[in-house]
């Protein structure tokens, strides 16, 4: 097969794997292997196509852990291929994209995490350097690998203080930012990072980033935003209980003014799955 039809089978899965769960299952059996042979390719196109590719076979909406796809990753040694990417590519976006497909192969799963920090190049503070590459998109997503490694692991975390953890204002410019996926990711990132963050308080920390995630479903009118911010609040409800609360207390003291609020974010919701033509329920 040509180099091009390897980018267009790649391309091709991804879409699927990011449909019904039945997708994932299916391809990952034979088509992993395929995927991480495609990481040795010389053409960087096909490698983030690949590395994206088997990040999606892991994890679903919700950061829904598929176990058995990220072993598969690990048994035909994608883990290893992913960190020798991470350590050592040169291209910025490959080493950044292969840090967050690790992550997504670690996620919730201590046997695929252990494999993943076996591998000779592995090292957060490799990650936490790239947080100051200087581009936007990178910094963005190596935040995301910090915060998905991080993601209700506490061990993880410590590891990650003991580098010197992160600071809040090397998030500032994205939470401040006038692009909406931008305040999103980060907001997100922040809450799970709260406790490694070592220039303010965990709790106004976690605050902040539920504020912007709660405004964003209730005020914009990108219907891919709505659908990334209800995801991180999907995600952020399996995590700690004080998150939890801080949720559906983060507007007002006062109830009528809380189920107000919900009631505008689940009809947005409504609307947008409406759209896609899932089931509706009352």
């Amino acid at each position: 097969m040509t180099e091009n039809l390897h980018y267009i089978g790649s391309e091709a899965l991804s879409v699927l794997a990011q449909g019904p769960i039945s997708y994932r299952n299916e391809i990952a059996p034979q088509g992993t292997l395929t995927l991480v042979q495609l990481l040795r390719t010389q053409r960087e196109d096909i490698v983030l196509s690949a590395t994206r590719t088997l990040r999606h076979l892991c994890v679903a909406t919700g950061f829904v852990a598929y176990h058995n796809n990220q072993q598969l990753i690990t048994q035909t040694n994608g883990a290893k291929q992913l960190t020798a990417l991470m350590a050592n590519s040169k291209n910025l976006y490959i080493k950044v994209e292969a840090a967050l497909t690790l992550a997504y192969i670690s996620l919730g799963n201590l046997t695929t995490m252990e494999t993943v920090k076996r591998s000779a190049n592995f090292s957060y503070s490799l990650i936490m350097n790239l947080l100051h590459c200087g581009d936007k998109k990178a910094q963005l997503t190596a935040g995301m690998a910090l915060a998905t490694f991080a993601y209700n692991s506490t061990s993880q975390q410590r590891e990650m203080a003991e580098l010197g953890g992160v600071r809040l204002s090397w998030f500032r410019a994205f939470l401040e930012s006038d692009d909406e996926y931008f305040r999103c990711s980060s907001a997100f990132q922040i809450v799970i990072l709260a406790r490694i963050i070592t220039d303010e308080d965990k709790a106004i920390t976690s605050a902040m980033g539920i504020r912007i995630l709660i405004d964003l479903l209730e005020n914009s009118v990108n219907d891919a935003i709505l659908t990334l911010a209800a995801d991180c609040v999907a995600r952020l409800t399996h995590t700690r209980s004080d998150v939890g609360k801080s949720l559906f207390l983060s507007k007002s003291c006062k109830p009528t003014h809380r189920t107000g609020s919900f009631q505008k974010v689940s009809w947005k919701i409504g609307n947008i799955t409406r759209n896609w033509g899932f089931p509706q329920f009352k």
